[in-house]
């Protein structure tokens, strides 16, 4: 091999090893372009991982979701039941319920409530629950270590008993649609609606179980929701 073929080898070789480079630098950014960014845009909208901190991991910040209801156990103690978490920046999380007869409200108890100072970082869940012939709610709301856990009598309202040889027929729908609200400061969240009555009628669109027309044609309904500050 002469000098020129081994200087033109040479350029060959170092022309391979550049093109090389080149390409395995364009399959990283191309790596990080289309994968790396969009997972950590997940990652940090859904607070997993490094990006979850002291925060419910899978709920976005200012959301709340609904869990899939569980049919083991909670179904054995409870006729109707809700879990939700949530993610917030507020002063406070309470839960309402208000009881409708025929379209008056007759109702209007704070189940459930935590109330702070200031403004602050709100994360965890609420449990929500009718217990199986007890004619009570039951309302849990936990963040951050503080907890509200109350028993609201609905007997009061006329809610059955499992001593009562006849009780109503209720129908019940969880509000929350696709499995995530956002939440907006002093706007009611719709969490739950059970109602009862001859012309009962069960309405995919929320707002229309909870609309004054379908009100005053039930004999009793309970409207849940909660309301952010």
């Amino acid at each position: 091999m002469t000098l020129e073929d081994k200087e033109l080898a040479a350029i060959v070789k170092k022309a391979r090893r550049k093109n090389n480079r080149k390409i395995m630098f364009t399959i990283i950014f191309s790596l990080i372009l289309f994968i790396g960014v969009p997972l950590t845009w997940y990652l940090r909208y859904y607070n997993y991982g490094p990006f979850q901190g002291d925060k419910m991991a899978g709920v976005p910040d200012n959301h709340l979701i609904q869990s899939e209801n569980d049919n083991g156990l909670s179904s054995l103690l409870f006729d109707y039941g809700s879990h939700l978490m949530f993610n917030t920046h507020a002063t406070s999380i309470t839960v309402f319920v208000d009881t409708y007869h025929y379209g008056d409200r007759v109702g209007h108890d704070s189940a459930a409530s935590l109330t702070y100072e200031k403004d602050a970082d709100l994360s965890g869940y609420m449990n929500i629950g009718f217990p199986k012939g007890e004619g009570k709610l039951l309302t849990e709301i936990f963040s951050n270590g503080a907890k509200s856990n109350t028993i609201t009598d609905l007997t009061q309202y006329g809610y059955p008993t499992e001593d009562e040889e006849t009780s109503p027929q209720f129908g019940g729908v969880i509000s929350i649609e696709n499995n995530q609200v956002k939440i907006q400061k002093k706007q009611e969240i719709p969490l739950f609606y059970l109602a009862s009555g001859d012309a009962l009628k069960i309405y995919a669109d929320f707002k229309l179980n909870i609309a004054q027309e379908n009100l005053k044609t039930l004999d009793l309904v309970f409207y849940i929701y909660a309301l952010v500050e």
